[in-house]
Order: C-alpha cells, then sequence, then structure tokens
C-alpha cells in the first residue's frame, strides 16, 4: 500500500481516498495474508503479526471465501475510484 501511494502520488492521486479506514485497514490485512500464504507457506511471521493482532509468529494462516469477498470489494472499491480519477476529463 506505501508503494502504491508512492507511485500514484508521482499523479497527485492518493489510490485509497475512497476507503473508510476499516475497508484500509481490511485491504492492508489481506495483501499481507497474502504474502504470507504464497511467500511462507501460509506460516505467519513478525511482520504479518503486527498487522493481524490474533497471528502469532509460526501458526498457520488459512484464507476463507469471506476473506475473498471482502477483499474483492474493498479491491473493487480502489479500482472505481481509480478509474474514475485517471478517466479523460474526469478533473
Amino acid at each position: 500500500t506505501d508503494r502504491s501511494r508512492a507511485l500514484f502520488g508521482n499523479l497527485s492521486i492518493d489510490p485509497f481516498s475512497s476507503l473508510s479506514p476499516g475497508d484500509f485497514e481490511t485491504l492492508s490485512l489481506n495483501i499481507q495474508k497474502r504474502h504470507v500464504i504464497g511467500h511462507n507457506l501460509s506460516i505467519a511471521d513478525d511482520r504479518y503479526q503486527a498487522l493481524a493482532n490474533d497471528a502469532r509468529p509460526g501458526q498457520t494462516i488459512s484464507l476463507l471465501r469471506e476473506d475473498v469477498e471482502c477483499f474483492a470489494g474493498v479491491a473493487a472499491l480502489v479500482v472505481e475510484a481509480l478509474d474514475t480519477e485517471l478517466r479523460p476529463g474526469a478533473n
């Protein structure tokens, strides 16, 4: 999320401005969850624990359908906001 803000900052756009604090937290947590599942064989590390208060290093992280649906909904909000912002004549 920091990298995304830096990239879009060059265009004076905050890609997450349309998100509530709760939605932004959901997005951040699920991005980290994807990282843990994809790169750590689903084993939580210290970095993930800092984001997910209920996780412990070494704990297996599962991905539930509800997580995916919630993440997809929040990601769609980001995409819609960026589409509106970047569309010619939007501003």
